[in-house]
């Protein structure tokens, strides 16, 4: 169980919701511009972001770290509050190692690592349809989600466009995790196409008739 800064006597910061705090890659603003529509369509959670540009998983997992320590009320555990780490692999061999270096620290004071294989975009391709087929380049993916979203770029806010789609997309990246342990793919970097993003996802939505 870890705890931010200690709450000051006679001084009522906490918030009634759950907090999820997201460390993601400071590059862009595609993660958080997806994961900032939860605080208007549900009550349970409040989303918010580590501040710092990270841009890889173990930088990312500090980040998140660092901004633990300087709340004064949060706290996580069961029932409680959440701290994510979410990143790309970007179909870099380098990342398996800073990967599993990243999965280290995280346990440690709790954070969950979600990475996207090779990145985030697959996630937004999974609400169109399932394929096993790897991607050689982030570049393919956003060629292939260009198919269903033409025009797309980077720190577009697509959310609205994908939200009706949301059950099948975590249905089918249920799917993909099933295929790769069927095949055992152990390695990270093996599993693509791939997205953890559907464990956050699911959470947020618990309380959304939407399935």
């Amino acid at each position: 169980m870890v705890r931010g800064k200690q709450k000051r006597r006679g001084v009522v910061t906490r918030q009634p919701k759950q907090l999820v705090v997201i460390g993601a890659e400071g590059r862009n603003r595609t993660e958080q511009l997806y994961f900032q529509n939860f605080n208007r369509i549900q009550r349970r959670y409040v989303v918010k972001f580590a501040p710092e540009n990270a841009t890889d998983p173990v930088r990312i997992v500090r980040s998140v770290q660092k901004w633990m320590e300087r709340q004064d009320d949060f706290e996580l555990g069961p029932g409680k509050d959440y701290a994510y780490a979410v990143f790309d692999t970007d179909t870099d061999g380098k990342k398996e190692d800073e990967i599993r270096t990243a999965k280290a620290l995280a346990e440690q004071t709790g954070i969950r690592l979600l990475w996207s294989n090779p990145c985030f975009e697959v996630w937004y391709i999974l609400h169109f349809g399932y394929s096993t087929a790897p991607f050689s380049s982030n570049g393919e993916v956003l060629r292939r989600l260009a198919r269903f979203l033409p025009n797309y770029k980077k720190n577009d806010d697509v959310f609205d466009r994908l939200f009706e789609d949301t059950a099948e997309a975590v249905r089918r990246a249920k799917q993909l995790r099933h295929y790769h342990r069927e095949n055992a793919h152990i390695r990270v970097m093996d599993r693509n196409p791939g997205s953890e993003v559907d464990e956050l996802v699911e959470m947020l939505m618990k309380e959304i008739p939407w399935n």
